[in-house]
């Protein structure tokens, strides 16, 4: 009987090529290629020992040896062998190709990364760079890098260990990471970088990628660092003002402060960590204050009343802003005691209302005898008597100056006033307190320009204008006083043809100069414009008008002013004085 020839394969050919497998695959291999070689030298003998069993059984069924007629299986079973071996050869060669196509496209993608890299990259092998990108080349100020020994460019007492873990890599070890890597260039100049060491299999066996981190200007940066922080902190411990970090809710102790703010306190410095801040100043005032740093967006000044340890009121000045202290918001607090500050402005005020009444009083009294005096002096001794009358009343008009000038500055008003009023009404005053002149004004602003200021701006304007008229050497003086508006700003002009304003003045109410008993102003209006102006964050300046006379420019800030807002200050002058000219 003729067996058949696909069953005997299944049943017996089949089974002895996958126990082969088994086999084989049970066998620890390293490469694939190797794998496949060791399964055809195990495969062929056995399928070759299963086409000797076919034919030993076709033997035995039909009597017929193989060559005869009935041994066609033989030959179709040498046939597969063939085309076995045919096919496995082809797909050596397709995988092959495979992993020379992975290579190819490995190395394309790395010159291309390589090139474009800002960071510096180098291929060495066996200690020798390989490849270097134009980054490498300009980090270690270098014009070829190729054929350069790496341990020209890392530090001697580093190089030894740095060479142990580069060939470790090399060998087919995990890539390595060197945090701090000292460095040199070619030009001597030290480096520090972090550098991953990886293999690079597109450069051939043994070839290592070193990818460089400069960290040259991270450690200076460090360093800068470490001085500024030294520096703050020497600041924050030996300053004069107190400083606070609180929670901006207040709820919390006070999180840090200097040994300042525990000696203003009363408190040492660990036990006012431990106390909350409500315990120095008011709950609601310091929760206000706290609110309001939080809306401004920046630093906020006030004057909070604290109170120490002992029950003690201490007036403080207290300049806020938010800030970090670690991960956290706090509100930084800036403290100044003021109580040194407040005695001398009381002092001051005692002083100037005491020097006022009994000026005033010992002017009247002076004026209460002269006046008889007057009348019965004799014609020689009148022209004395009117000059002593004359420097009364400019004491006493001095004294009302300084009186006004005082209460102004102590409580401002803040309004909207129109630039045109205020230079005419000022010009009209100057006009009135010098009978003698006719001196002939011109007022040039714009009919609808306004400047939101209180009322110091208008008594800066009449001293302007009283000085220009009342210090002219001539009886008909011409003073121009215009205003306009400068971006955010109202710029006040008043220029005169008199003998002009002394240097020295000059350069003493601006501060430029500081005052002598040589170098001083005399008259009190030049002053009044100084602490005007700067109570008011404004400027003044003196230049020299031509052909001869002064310029003084008085600018103040200001936002835009809506027409309908404007107000006058209501003083009832008339535009119609023949010696005022408006334009």
């Amino acid at each position: 009987m003729q067996p058949e020839p696909l069953l005997l394969y299944l049943f017996v050919v089949a089974p002895l090529v996958a126990l082969s497998v088994s086999v084989v695959g049970s066998v620890p291999v390293v490469l694939a290629v190797g794998q496949r070689w060791l399964l055809l030298l195990v495969a062929v003998p056995v399928v070759m020992i299963g086409a000797q069993v076919i034919e030993l059984v076709a033997v035995v069924q039909t009597g017929q040896l193989p060559g005869t007629p009935g041994g066609e299986f033989v030959e179709t079973t040498v046939n597969v062998l063939t085309a076995g071996a045919v096919y496995y050869g082809l797909t050596v060669t397709r995988d092959r190709e495979a992993l020379s196509e992975r290579l190819s496209t490995q190395r394309d993608r790395h010159e291309r990364l390589r090139e474009g890299s800002l960071s510096p990259i180098l291929v060495v092998r066996d200690g020798t760079i390989v490849e270097a990108n134009p980054a490498a080349t300009d980090y270690f100020q270098a014009d070829e890098l190729v054929d350069v020994s790496l341990s020209s460019l890392v530090a001697e007492e580093a190089w030894a260990r740095v060479r142990e873990r580069i060939d470790a890599v090399a060998d087919g070890g995990e890539p390595e990471r060197f945090e701090e890597l000292p460095c040199r260039s070619r030009a001597g100049e030290e480096r520090l970088a972090a550098v991953v060491a990886a293999p690079a299999e597109f450069a051939g066996p043994g070839a290592v990628q070193l990818d460089f981190q400069d960290l040259t200007e991270h450690r200076e940066m460090s360093a800068e660092l470490a001085q500024v922080r030294d520096r703050l902190t020497e600041t924050f411990r030996n300053t004069n003002d107190a400083i606070l970090f609180l929670d901006p809710s207040g709820q919390e102790t006070i999180l840090e402060c200097n040994e300042t703010a525990a000696a203003l306190f009363g408190y040492d410095r660990d036990r006012l960590l431990e106390t909350p801040p409500t315990a120095v100043y008011d709950p609601e005032t310091l929760a206000a204050f706290a609110d309001q740093v939080a809306a401004e967006d920046g630093y906020v000044a006030d004057e909070l009343a604290a109170e120490t340890s002992d029950g003690e009121t201490v007036p403080t000045e207290v300049s806020g802003s938010l800030t970090t202290l670690g991960d956290r918001e706090t509100l930084l607090a800036i403290v100044r005691d003021v109580r040194d500050r407040r005695r001398r402005e009381r002092r001051i005020r005692v002083v100037s209302r005491l020097l006022r009444h009994n000026l005033r009083n010992d002017m009247n009294v002076v004026l209460g005898h002269l006046e008889p005096l007057q009348s019965a002096a004799p014609p020689s001794a009148r022209d004395h008597a009117d000059r002593i009358r004359t420097v009364v009343d400019d004491l006493l008009d001095l004294s009302g100056e300084v009186q006004i000038a005082q209460d102004t500055l102590e409580d401002p008003t803040v309004t909207v006033l129109n630039a045109r009023t205020l230079l005419s009404e000022a010009a009209a005053d100057a006009r009135a307190a010098n009978p003698d002149r006719e001196p002939f004004v011109t007022v040039d602003a714009p009919a609808e320009l306004a400047v939101r200021a209180d009322q110091l701006l208008e008594v800066a304007l009449r001293h302007l204008l009283d000085n220009a008229v009342e210090h002219a050497d001539h009886d008909e003086p011409t003073v121009t006083a215009s205003a306009r508006r400068v971006e955010d700003a109202v710029e006040f002009t008043v220029a005169d043809d008199g003998p002009g304003i002394p240097p020295v003045d000059r350069r003493v109410v601006t501060g430029d100069q500081e005052i002598t008993a040589v170098e001083h102003v005399d008259g009190f209006g030049l002053w009044v414009v100084a602490w005007v102006t700067d109570t008011l964050d404004g400027t003044v300046t003196f230049r020299d008008n031509e052909p001869r006379g002064t310029v003084v420019e008085l600018t103040v800030p200001d936002a835009a002013v809506d027409a309908d807002e404007t107000e006058t200050t209501g003083r009832g002058h008339t535009d119609g004085e023949p010696s005022i000219h408006e334009r």
